[in-house]
């Protein structure tokens, strides 16, 4: 059990950490973050107080909630600049922390997603690349991602089939390994959630997650198997649009509202 005094110390180093965040805010560049942002981070995270809570052989339900707050803090500062597959210093040390949550509370839904959302963040480099590649046609920003066999002609084969070839190799296979453990976790998430009940004020933003991840994975996946993740996540968008006080995101209402049909159709 953390003493009442590692407690208070907790909480001011959690408070130096979320100050770095609003200094990146008000000074976004990236001399602000290598010069002054890491390395001041780095000596918060290697104070007494987190390495005991870290430490922390047998933690309880205090010591893991400590913990989730240092790895969400973190892990939005090792990913500020997500398109250059952010700093892995801090990327490794948020998903060895989550692991070891999640090996000894395999249904912590926090840890879970948490996980979920750090490999979804480290996909994003392979994921802009192929977008300023411009040689994926699928995107959760408005293209057909449900075909139907019966409108396609032979041109139409031959490009489904020379993207499949492509979508075998180099950076979508980077994408693809990256995105099936952030579509295991957070599907895993959202298990638990539904099972116990526990959706609460996070489940929005937890299918949320969920939706853009399997999004991703199906604009990488090869075309016999995009459409099982494209169909997930819009059964996920469609259960946070019906939690009350639950806003989606306006491009994600849209994708919604263009793909709904498929949870009505037999595919």
């Amino acid at each position: 059990m953390l003493s009442s005094t590692i407690i208070y110390r907790l909480g001011q180093s959690l408070a130096d950490i979320q100050a770095l965040k609003g200094a990146l805010a008000q000074s976004p560049s990236g001399s602000t973050y290598r010069n002054f942002v890491l390395p001041e981070l780095y000596e918060v995270l290697q104070r007494e107080e987190v390495a005991q809570l870290f430490e922390f052989g047998d933690p309880d339900r205090r010591c893991i909630s400590e913990r989730l707050k240092f790895c969400e803090a973190v892990l939005e500062i090792a990913y500020w600049d997500v398109d250059s597959g952010g700093n892995s210093r801090l990327a490794r040390w948020v998903e060895r922390s989550l692991g070891a949550i999640i090996e000894t509370n395999p249904d912590k839904i926090q840890a879970l997603a948490l996980l979920g959302r750090s490999w979804l963040l480290k996909s994003q480099q392979y994921l802009s690349r192929i977008s300023d590649d411009g040689s994926n046609s699928s995107s959760s920003g408005g293209s057909f991602p449900f075909t139907n066999t019966d409108w396609t002609n032979a041109d139409e084969d031959r490009d489904v089939a020379e993207q499949d070839r492509r979508r075998q190799e180099g950076v979508y296979v980077d994408a693809r390994t990256c995105l099936m453990p952030a579509v295991d976790f957070l599907g895993r998430a959202v298990d638990v959630m539904e099972v116990t009940g526990r959706i609460g004020g996070r489940g929005g933003a937890i299918y949320v997650l969920q939706a853009e991840a399997n999004m991703s994975f199906g604009n990488v996946a090869v075309s016999s198997e995009a459409q099982f993740y494209f169909r997930t996540a819009v059964e996920a968008l469609k259960k946070a649009s019906l939690i009350d006080g639950f806003i989606l995101p306006g491009h994600l209402e849209r994708y919604l509202r263009s793909f709904e049909f498929v949870l009505y159709d037999r595919m």
